[in-house]
């Protein structure tokens, strides 16, 4: 066989294989991806806001949701069949609608079918993200079909339509593969590169990086660069070393350092990061490599004489982050002493703040009111949009309050009310102003809302934050139809790394991935914090504080003569909702209860057969865990505060800091926050913050 005769044969095969893959893969090729809507025009909102026409809106919510399930569980042909009944009357989710059609006459064999319904799309809804979408899956079509020639084409149409987003990234893929098969290296190299310098960990990196070095030729510094960092991300530390060696230093260092240390080379990877502290680099990436230089010394002496050596160093970054950790390792006149290095070299630092307040409260103990009062005023002009902002107004309202200066106090407390909702301190300063004697007193016997009432999440109301017009009335209408998949896989093909959170948050929390739905929103409505925004969106509040296990927190904190929400309140900090949470110290499940603690509770309730892998079981778990709170009222006389610093500090340390600090009768605020664990003293906060704005959220 001559060569050309050879060549085509390896096309054949190339094209057998990648369609084999393809189908493999369906349209999670482009789900692991983050995608981004800038260079998308809008020809305006084509979509009706009507949800229905000529059917009843509750009824075709239904067959959306159960042609989804079909289309899932493999029954393909009664998916397009509901499909094709809501052609034309769901407008909001027509373009969905034909995509899924497509998808459902791929999985029974139809590739032509499936394209023509694909080009109608495109054309239908050119000029929105649902043409990219459209080319992008007819795209794939044509590569399992073996249609080299419209498959570049529709892969090509999408850099022209959109040309930052990661859809963008995952067509430059497939055309790196297709012109490998075609011979032609110099584009396939050029159409991998771009693929990972976009998305140095996407679902095809590991692919690309391999097609990539394997092309004959030299490469250059960034192709090893690229190639180093898609095979870190891939978990192939060992083989990342040697490109990202090659990689330019002042981008890779992190990467370069950590690899070395999880390869066993220690010394070169400790070598590369404290190189790197010593270049001017973003915080999240001296954190990153500090992080990295801390986790190779096991004990605490260990870490401070680390951290203290790099300090010596003077390095050009994470100098404010060496010094914070230095401060959180360390106690009395140490402790102090650091921080106050921080605020005198760092003042706008992000752990400024917090050191301020530190520095503060001794001052508050010590009686030097005018001092205090000075401090106060400084910190609230230097950081009015800090966490410990509201904590440092809390104080000087009460230190007025102490002096007699009644109106002076009350007006500070409706400030802090005013300006920080939903925190701990300004809930605190209702409580004062309400003049409730019982700030911490918790309701047994509360019962939930009725269960619609629980997660209602006004499906517009999530919508109005996708940004653009064009989706909008799709996205609200898969929101009201619980269709997560699907707005994931839209979030997925149109945005980029920072698709928008509420949405975003929606959707792992319909998957019940809690924790990551917390930090989403949690993050989300810090950043606005700091600008000196607070957002007071129910919606969103309802997805920051939402009701999972509800049932068996219910029948357990009735059983066990408890506030259900308290119960929730403390489960979303112990665990963030996670059943499968362990901690370091091998506390387990929602309740992170450790094993020996468990054990005994076990035995109270005469739970037969019991084994530590039972944390695991979200009901085992609610029932140890709430009757433990349980014993820990009974022991505090009922008293919910001091109960739940027992949980997290123990009964014992509690028992402690009853008897010997000051303020548990008189001043409860000041026995809070003389807690000498800083642990303990803060958990009980935040347990009470959650507590609280559950039970305004929720009122039962």
């Amino acid at each position: 066989m001559g060569n050309k005769g050879k060549r085509k044969v390896r096309r054949f095969r190339f094209w057998v294989f990648l369609g084999f893959a393809l189908l493999l893969l369906g349209v999670a090729g482009i789900a692991s991806e983050r995608f981004n809507l800038l260079g998308f025009t809008s020809s305006g909102n084509m979509l009706s806001s009507l949800p229905v026409l000529g059917m009843d809106a509750g009824e075709a919510r239904d067959n959306y949701r159960q042609a989804g399930t079909a289309l899932a569980q493999g029954r393909a042909d009664e998916a397009l069949a509901l499909y094709e009944k809501m052609n034309g009357k769901y407008p909001a989710l027509q373009p969905m609608v034909l995509f899924h059609q497509a998808e459902a006459h791929i999985k029974l064999g139809s590739e032509g079918k499936a394209q023509d319904i694909l080009k109608k799309m495109a054309e239908t809804y050119k000029d929105t993200p649902f043409e990219a979408l459209a080319l992008y899956e007819k795209g794939k079509s044509h590569v399992r079909a073996s249609q080299p020639e419209d498959a570049k084409a529709a892969m090509e149409a999408i850099a022209g339509m959109a040309p930052k987003t990661n859809l963008t990234l995952g067509s430059h893929y497939y055309l790196g593969e297709i012109a490998r098969a075609q011979g032609d290296n110099a584009s396939a190299a050029q159409h991998w590169r771009q693929y990972l310098e976009g998305i140095a960990d996407g679902t095809f990196s590991s692919t690309a990086a391999k097609g990539l070095l394997e092309l004959p030729g030299p490469k250059t510094g960034k192709d090893h660069e690229v190639i180093g960092l898609a095979l870190y991300h891939a978990g192939q530390n060992k083989e990342a070393i040697p490109h990202l060696m090659k990689g330019a230093f002042n981008t890779v260092w992190v990467e370069l350092g950590k690899a070395q240390i999880r390869s066993g080379q220690s010394p070169a990877g400790l070598k590369v990061l404290e190189k790197g502290l010593h270049m001017t680099t973003p915080e999240d990436r001296y954190q990153a490599g500090i992080d990295a230089i801390l986790s190779t010394y096991p004990s605490t002496g260990a870490k401070k004489a680390k951290l203290q050596q790099l300090l010596n160093t003077n390095p050009k970054s994470g100098g404010d982050y060496l010094l914070w950790q230095l401060q959180k390792m360390s106690d009395g006149g140490e402790r102090l002493a650091y921080g106050q290095q921080l605020l005198t070299k760092y003042p706008k630092s992000n752990w400024a703040p917090e050191t301020s307040w530190e520095a503060m409260w001794p001052v508050y103990k010590s009686g030097n009111n005018a001092q205090f009062l000075a401090k106060a005023d400084s910190h609230l002009k230097l950081y009015p949009y800090s966490k410990s902002a509201p904590k440092v107004m809390f104080w000087k309202a009460k230190l007025f309050s102490a002096q007699g200066k009644r109106d002076i106090a009350n007006s500070l407390y409706q400030k802090l009310a005013d300006t920080y909702p939903g925190q701990y301190y300004a809930f605190r300063a209702k409580q004062i102003l309400a003049n409730n004697r019982s700030p911490w007193a918790t309701s047994p016997g509360t019962q939930y809302p009725p269960a619609p009432e629980q997660q209602a999440v006004s499906a517009a109301g999530i919508a109005q934050y996708s940004g653009n017009d064009t989706l909008e009335d799709t996205m609200a209408e898969l929101i009201a139809s619980n269709s997560a998949n699907d707005v994931d896989m839209l979030l997925q093909t149109v945005y980029s790394q920072k698709p928008p959170a509420p949405l975003l948050g929606w959707v792992h929390q319909q998957k019940q991935s809690y924790p990551q739905s917390l930090r989403v929103i949690r993050d989300y409505l810090d950043e606005y914090r700091k600008k000196g925004n607070i957002i007071q969106d129910a919606n969103l509040l309802k997805m920051l504080y939402p009701l999972p296990y509800s049932d068996d927190i219910q029948a357990s904190a009735t059983r066990n003569n408890l506030d259900p929400f308290l119960v929730q309140a403390l489960m979303r900090q112990e665990s963030y909702f996670n059943p499968m949470a362990v901690s370091s110290s091998q506390a387990m499940g929602l309740m992170q209860l450790l094993p020996s603690t468990a054990k005994g509770v076990a035995e109270w309730e005469k739970l037969q057969g019991f084994d530590t892998p039972a944390l695991f079981n979200p009901k085992t778990n609610i029932q140890l865990g709430t009757r433990y709170m349980r014993y820990l009222h009974d022991t505090f006389n009922g008293n919910s505060m001091q109960a739940v610093g027992g949980y997290n500090g123990g009964p014992g340390a509690m028992g402690r800091w009853s008897k010997t600090l000051p303020g548990l009768q008189t001043d409860p605020d000041l026995f809070v926050e003389s807690i000498p664990y800083a642990q303990s003293r803060d958990y009980i906060k935040e347990v009470f913050s959650h507590y609280w704005n559950y039970k305004q959220l929720y009122p039962s």
